[in-house]
C-alpha cells in the first residue's frame, strides 16, 4: 500500500485515480455502493488512512490536505468524494479511543471506518461493557467499511469533577460491521453510490474499551498525541463538506467549459462554439472556481482550515475539544458556518448549467 502523506502526494493520488472513478461511477449509481475496484484503490493510495497516526500505518497528514483531498476527489465523482471524506475523517475520533481500541481496528492494513451521527441513541451500562440497541441514519460507506461508529448518550456520570463537563453524555461506540444490520433504505436521486443506508445494531453488548466519551480536554490515547490530533472535532470534520460540494460544482464547471467549447449551433452553419454556450458560460457565479486549472482547495475556506491547524498547534494539548471555545472564538465559529455554506450554496447553480447549457447534448 501506497500511503500518501503530503498534501501534494494527496492531490496526486486522487488526481491518478480520476479514469478508475469516472469507468464505475454510473456502476455505483445503480447499485447503491462505491465498486469494490474503486474502493481498493483509495485504500491502496492512502485516502482512508490519511488522518490515522503514523504509529499506527496512516499518513498522519494536515487538514488542508485532507480538503483538497476531499475536493479533487469530488470534482471527479461525487460519490467517491463524500465517502473519501467519511471514511477518511471517520479516523479521527480515534483520539478519544483507547489504545486497546485503537490498535485492533487498524491492525488491519485495509481498514476502513464508517459511523452514523444522528440520532444520538441511549445505551445501557451493563457488567462488562455497554448494551447498545439502536438504529441510525445516513450511514455513508457502510457497505465498504470494517467499523462502524455509532453516537449514543452514555449513562450519566456523577462521580466528583464530571458536573461542569460539556455535553457530559454524548459518545460513541465502535463495533465491527459484521455486528451491526443495514436496512435498505437508501433511496434517493443524488449521490446513490455513497451507500448511505440505515444502520441497526441491536442489542449487543459492546466492551468499555470500544466506547468513549465527546469530553473538553480529554485523554487521548498514546497513538494520538501529535498535534494533528489538537484539533477540535467537530471544526475537523465538518469543514470538508463545503470540500465535496466545491469539488462536484468545479466538476459540474469543467463539464459545462467542455460544451462551451465543442458545441455548435442547430441548423449547420460553421462549425463555431455556440455563442449560447459561451454566453451561460460567462454567468456562471462569480465567486465560483472557473478556471479548469485552479489548484484545489484554493479557497479561503481550505486557506482557514489552515489558519486554524496553526492555532491549535499552538494551544497546549488540553485545549482542544468538542466543541473547543478556546480554540474557536464565536467569530471564527460564525467564519467556519459560512465558508461550510457557501460552496453549498454554489453547487446547485453549477450543476444546474451543467444540464442547460449543453441542452440535448446532456442526455447522450
Amino acid at each position: 500500500m501506497t500511503t500518501a502523506t503530503s498534501a501534494d502526494q494527496v492531490i496526486q493520488a486522487a488526481t491518478n485515480l480520476a479514469p478508475l472513478i469516472r469507468e464505475y461511477s454510473d456502476e455505483a449509481e445503480q447499485n447503491l455502493r462505491l465498486s469494490t475496484p474503486v474502493v481498493d484503490a483509495l485504500t491502496d493510495a492512502g485516502v482512508f488512512r490519511y488522518l490515522v497516526p503514523q504509529s499506527l500505518g496512516g499518513g498522519e497528514g494536515d487538514p488542508p490536505g485532507f480538503y483538497r483531498m476531499v475536493e479533487e476527489l469530488g470534482r471527479v465523482d461525487g460519490s467517491t468524494g463524500w465517502c473519501g471524506y467519511v471514511g477518511s475523517g471517520g479516523s479521527f475520533i480515534g483520539p478519544n479511543l483507547s489504545d486497546e481500541a485503537a490498535q485492533p481496528i487498524w491492525s488491519d492494513p485495509r481498514a476502513v471506518l464508517a459511523g452514523g451521527v444522528f440520532p444520538f441513541q441511549p445505551i445501557v451500562r451493563e457488567a462488562g461493557g455497554y448494551r447498545v440497541n439502536g438504529q441510525w441514519s445516513y450511514v455513508s460507506g457502510s457497505t465498504h467499511a470494517t467499523y462502524l461508529m455509532a453516537s449514543c448518550i452514555l449513562p450519566s456520570d456523577e462521580s466528583p469533577g464530571n458536573e461542569a463537563q460539556a455535553d457530559p453524555n454524548l459518545g460513541f461506540v465502535v463495533v465491527p460491521r459484521d455486528a451491526a444490520e443495514s436496512p435498505d433504505t437508501w433511496d434517493v436521486l443524488g449521490l446513490n453510490g455513497t451507500g448511505s443506508h440505515d444502520v441497526a445494531i441491536r442489542s449487543i453488548l459492546v466492551s468499555e474499551l470500544f466506547t468513549a466519551q465527546f469530553r473538553p480536554g480529554g485523554p487521548k490515547g498514546s497513538h494520538y498525541q501529535g498535534q494533528l490530533y489538537r484539533f477540535p472535532f467537530t471544526g475537523f470534520f465538518a469543514q470538508p463538506m463545503g470540500a465535496v460540494a466545491l469539488g462536484i460544482a468545479q466538476g459540474a464547471i469543467d463539464s459545462v467549459i467542455d460544451v462551451a467549447q465543442s458545441k455548435v449551433p442547430v441548423g449547420g452553419g460553421a462549425r463555431a462554439p455556440s455563442t449560447s454556450a459561451r454566453s451561460s458560460t460567462s454567468r456562471l457565479p462569480r465567486r465560483s472556481p472557473r478556471h479548469r486549472q485552479r489548484a484545489p482547495g484554493s479557497t479561503k475556506s481550505c486557506k482557514r482550515t489552515g489558519s486554524w491547524h496553526k492555532r491549535a498547534k499552538s494551544h497546549s494539548p488540553r485545549a482542544t475539544c468538542w466543541h473547543s471555545p478556546p480554540l474557536m472564538p464565536r467569530r471564527a465559529l460564525a467564519r467556519r458556518s459560512r465558508s461550510c455554506t457557501w460552496p453549498q450554496e454554489v453547487r446547485p447553480t453549477t450543476t444546474k448549467a451543467r444540464y442547460r447549457v449543453p441542452g440535448a447534448t446532456s442526455t447522450r
